[in-house]
């Protein structure tokens, strides 16, 4: 350990004498603003820890399968989570040391998982050679999209971390192929898949940079061996195949026909928390990521630039092969993503943009001090959407709950809408009146698309809990809709929907939720005069997700 110590110390001392005075002094203004720009993002890391506050539904979703009674049970669930169980299975050791699964103990690991990504970041810029890491905290450190998402207890965040690891890590192994080298880079890439399936396609873009460093150097064993750790990683998913066969006969609800459009707007909305400037920044480095990846990987260069040249070629073809493998990717599976999936392809991305814009700036002080400056400017830009974004709730369903049980009586019957929400309802209602989600879905640990997909190919799907509303309303009692209903226009009348699958949408749920909603509406107009609109203080902003309202309608001769 000692030895280490001494040899970084000596190699930092030999790059610290090849410096001029002017290098010197921009290194160490660039090392400044990097652990300032660092400590700033520690203190908002632990902002969004005491503000999060409770967890909404997708949260509980992977919470509440970590904490199934059973390895078995937890297996035979595993198709009503996204991920793989290496997160599962790190929330549900974080809960049986003894931390327990309070809000805010679970929000501690988020805490943990935020650090790490900035821990990584830095790992990763000695481990690829680019000095400070200023782009990749300023473009992911910053964004909300990363803190917000990646600190919440789903495994977006722990995925993006274990990615940086293994970039790292597959560099260095290119760099000089050793034995300690090779089970690093294949333990952080094996975990990095287990985490997230969707690193495959990143990793395959990480190990297809190794490989072509490799061919150039004609390095064939090293060209196998980066191979070898790509298809060992993807061998390890092998075991999900029967859940992932399983969800196939439910997850046609979640389908749709995204395109080009789509994912462009949603990673647009994902990079762009702090602005629209900041999308438009995104893609002019990407632009240039690529032209320096083009340029400099792919020309001739005598020995001494040949280190400069296997790093652009490292990061440019990790970028082109992930940016369009990622696209297909998200084509194929066809979901209505939303920011959070393009965490880990945001971390490719600005160790990418990182990289490229050091080997442009490297060799002139004018240039890094340009850089720096740019830095420093677009930070200060950003810093109040980014401290703002910091202190959002995740959900006010709690409080909702939390006024229920205030309000709310023995004989009262409480309606959610639409039926996800029942997820984060059951963790915190603790009230006695009786509740149901529209529709009725017994389930409310998990997101239970198939019984979902049961009541869409039901001729009655909603009638007994609207038997129920018109019980309660006639014995004198209310009924509390949290999220609401379609209400509509008085002379109106709500629209009707054959048998799943319909001719034009097929499985498409969302005209479902709509139409349904808006039975339920026109049933309660019909028996009252209108409805009240409960306040429930939220202090602060809350998660646009799951933002609700809560509304209580009566019998007017009560």
């Amino acid at each position: 350990m000692v030895i280490q110590k001494v040899n970084f110390h000596e190699s930092f001392g030999k790059v610290m004498d090849c410096m001029s005075g002017q290098d010197r002094t921009i290194h160490k203004m660039e090392t400044v603003i990097g652990l300032l720009v660092t400590l700033l993002l520690v203190v908002v890391h632990f902002k969004v820890m005491m503000y999060a506050g409770p967890l909404w539904r997708d949260e509980i979703n992977t919470v509440n399968l970590a904490m199934e009674p059973s390895f078995s049970k937890i297996w035979a669930m595993k198709e009503y989570d996204s991920f793989p169980l290496l997160w599962v299975a790190v929330l549900r050791g974080w809960v049986n040391v003894g931390l327990g699964d309070t809000d805010l103990a679970l929000r501690s690991l988020g805490l943990i998982i935020g650090l790490g990504i900035l821990l990584a970041i830095w790992l990763n810029a000695r481990w690829l050679g680019y000095g400070v890491p200023l782009l990749s905290l300023l473009f992911f450190g910053f964004s909300s999209t990363v803190f917000r998402f990646g600190d919440s207890l789903r495994a977006y965040g722990c995925g993006a971390l274990l990615l940086l690891l293994a970039m790292g890590a597959i560099w260095r192994l290119v760099q000089k192929p050793t034995i300690p080298r090779t089970i690093l880079a294949g333990v952080a890439s094996i975990f990095s898949v287990q985490c997230l399936y969707q690193n495959l396609v990143l990793l395959f873009a990480v190990c297809a940079g190794g490989v072509a460093v490799a061919i150039r150097r004609r390095a064939w064993k090293t060209a196998f061996i980066t191979t070898g750790i790509w298809v060992v990683s993807a061998s390890s998913l092998l075991p999900y195949f029967g859940s992932m066969h399983r969800l196939r006969s439910w997850n046609v609800l979640l389908k749709y026909p995204i395109g080009l459009e789509w994912i462009f707007n949603k990673f647009s909305q994902a990079i762009g928390g702090s602005g629209t400037f900041i999308v438009w920044l995104w893609f002019v480095l990407m632009g240039c990521a690529i032209m320096v990846g083009i340029h400099r990987g792919f020309q001739r260069v005598p020995d001494s630039g040949e280190q400069q040249a296997d790093k652009a070629l490292f990061m440019g073809v990790g970028l082109i092969v992930g940016t369009v493998a990622y696209v297909a990717f998200l084509m194929v599976l066809g979901y209505q993503t939303e920011p959070w999936y393009y965490i880990s392809v945001m971390a490719l991305l600005a160790v990418s943009f990182d990289v490229a814009i050091y080997l442009l700036v490297s060799s002139s002080s004018t240039l890094r001090l340009i850089r720096l400056v740019f830095v420093v400017v677009v930070a200060i830009a950003i810093s109040n959407g980014v401290w703002a974004a910091a202190g959002i709730r995740q959900t006010n369903i709690d409080l909702i709950c939390s006024r229920l049980e205030a309000m709310a009586s023995r004989d009262d019957l409480i309606v959610v809408n639409p039926w996800m929400l029942g997820i984060t309802f059951d963790r915190y209602y603790k009230g006695s009146t009786p509740w149901s989600t529209l529709p009725d879905i017994q389930d409310h640990k998990v997101h239970r698309y198939d019984l979902f997909k049961e009541k869409m190919m039901d001729s009655e799907p909603i009638t007994p809990l609207l038997s129920r509303i018109s019980q309660t309303l006639h014995g004198g009692h209310r009924v509390w809709l949290v999220g609401g209903l379609h209400f509509f226009f008085p002379g109106d009348s709500p629209g009707n929907l054959p048998l799943a699958p319909r001719a034009t949408s097929g499985w498409l749920a969302s005209p479902y939720y709509l139409v349904w909603s808006q039975q339920a509406a026109y049933w309660v107009m019909r028996q009252t005069q209108g409805y009240t609109i409960v306040p429930v203080p939220v202090p602060g902003p809350v998660n646009p997700y799951e933002n609700q309202i809560l509304v209580m309608v009566e019998r007017q001769n009560r």
